[in-house]
């Protein structure tokens, strides 16, 4: 488990969000919850928030995590205008890379264990493989007839599947997206596609209500449930190969790692669930619904443990509350003593106020910190490109040089002189690009380091508070 993360403050809007995904670690006790433009990291013994990942370039629809459980891929964006993957380092809240830019919302995307491609689904029809390093496109397979609804890259990086909301579902090699198997079998949108965690079986799961187990030898189907009448909306595996539906009849079902059922949680849901995700070890189950609440349930008799908001107050807000409450609770204070602890809580209350107040305000300068090193990252890119056209151009003329009639050579010396000035000031201007993005990625190390130890100076305060009023 990570011992600390880069709380940012949460963007808070006046209307419920429903939970579009949940992501159980596989190593560690946390989960991801997409938010409105963020993802809320919590710990799932506690249930408490321990970090927040923005996500400005817009709602979150798909969270994955890496085997080893250090990395988690957002995939979003804005429907109709623009789709990105964002992959979070979530031992310190860090943005590693950008990739799969697309003119439409990514609805699924996952990343190979090796860190070297991501795959990418949505609307277009289109499954995608993207280089991280370059962020080049480097394959685009054109199997799908619908949208593509699900995928999931097997966890040793072997495998990936994808399915689409017409029903169909494939089987790819993850590197060099050659056709593995064609799995036909469901009548209706896929909802889910994931592999288990030896990576030997798939399992599949749709809106005509079924769930279908595959195995990765030779892509025979080894089990079909009729799980939910109406349609699965959600499934998930534990690493002991336990695993989670829910469905559109309200319900959560477990089932053994034979696939037989082990047991219905918690009788009839309270809204209709949208996500679900097992922790690693399958003691606990959590379900987000379309009200936004993630509700968690002890996987041994169903019981609610708890439940979790995806959009929780400001920290202004909730400093208000707790001001609210420390008001409420004071009584006349009778003697000199009293009245000097009170006011010692005072001092160390306002500390912990400005403490807080810098903290916060260094996350949203790591955040806007982070976007334009993304945007100098793209210029420098762009830059690199048109050198090595004008590089390329110059040695096309100096080839041409060679063949040529004197008089044509001196009009092409006099085009290489000129490219060459070129050439000159732009390497000028991409030497200064580096330096300015070194500036910047320098910027956010410091930014992030102060919001880090301002939040654990706030969390010391805190507590000394406490202590001066007892």
């Amino acid at each position: 488990m990570p011992s600390h993360l880069l709380l940012e403050p949460p963007v808070v809007t006046t209307r419920a969000s429903a939970i579009r995904a949940l992501a159980a670690s596989p190593w560690a006790p946390l989960l991801a919850v997409t938010g409105q433009r963020q993802v809320l990291l919590h710990h799932t013994d506690t249930l408490e928030l321990i970090g927040i990942l923005p996500f400005p370039e817009g709602d979150p629809i798909s969270l994955a995590f890496t085997p080893d459980a250090r990395y988690l891929i957002v995939g979003g964006g804005i429907p109709g205008k623009s789709g990105v993957t964002v992959t979070f380092d979530v031992t310190n809240g860090s943005r590693l890379l950008s990739a799969a830019r697309e003119f439409d919302t990514v609805l699924a995307a996952d990343i190979r264990p090796a860190f070297d491609t991501v795959a990418t689904g949505g609307p277009s029809r289109l499954l995608k493989l993207w280089n991280t390093e370059s962020g080049t496109q480097l394959h685009s397979i054109k199997k799908h007839t619908d949208w593509i609804t699900a995928l999931d890259i097997s966890p040793d990086g072997v495998l990936l599947a994808s399915g689409d909301r017409n029903g169909g579902v494939w089987v790819w090699e993850s590197e060099t997206a050659n056709e593995f198997h064609t799995l036909r079998a469901h009548q209706a949108a896929i909802t889910a596609t994931v592999f288990r965690a030896d990576s030997n079986i798939l399992a599949t799961a749709s809106e005509d209500g079924t769930l279908r187990f595959w195995e990765m030898n030779g892509g025979s189907e080894v089990k079909k449930i009729d799980a939910h009448p109406g349609g699965i909306t959600a499934f998930s595996f534990a690493r002991d190969g336990t695993s989670l539906s829910t469905g559109r009849n309200l319900k959560a079902k477990l089932w053994k790692p034979d696939f037989t059922p082990a047991r219905e949680l918690s009788g009839k849901l309270p809204a209709l669930p949208t996500a679900a995700a097992l922790e690693a070890e399958s003691q606990r189950a959590f379900i987000g619904d379309v009200r936004g609440t993630v509700t968690v349930l002890n996987t041994a008799d169903g019981k609610v443990l708890g439940e979790i908001k995806s959009n929780p107050p400001t920290l202004a807000a909730r400093l208000n509350t707790i001001t609210a409450q420390i008001a409420a609770a004071k009584k006349p204070v009778p003697t000199l003593e009293q009245s000097r602890k009170h006011w010692a809580a005072a001092v160390i209350n306002t500390r912990l106020l400005r403490t807080r107040a810098l903290a916060e305000s260094s996350a949203t300068a790591t955040e806007n910190a982070n976007l334009a090193f993304t945007e100098a990252a793209r210029n420098i890119t762009r830059q690199a490109e048109s050198l090595n056209r004008k590089r390329a151009q110059r040695h096309q003329f100096a080839a041409e040089c060679k063949s040529a009639t004197p008089e044509i050579r001196a009009e092409i010396a006099a085009t290489l002189s000129a490219i060459d000035i070129i050439i000159a000031r732009q390497l000028k201007s991409f030497h200064q690009s580096e330096i300015d993005l070194e500036k910047l990625a320098h910027s956010i190390d410091s930014s992030a380091r102060l919001a880090h130890d301002k939040n654990l100076e706030a969390k010391f305060l805190q507590q000394a508070y406490r202590d001066a009023l007892d």
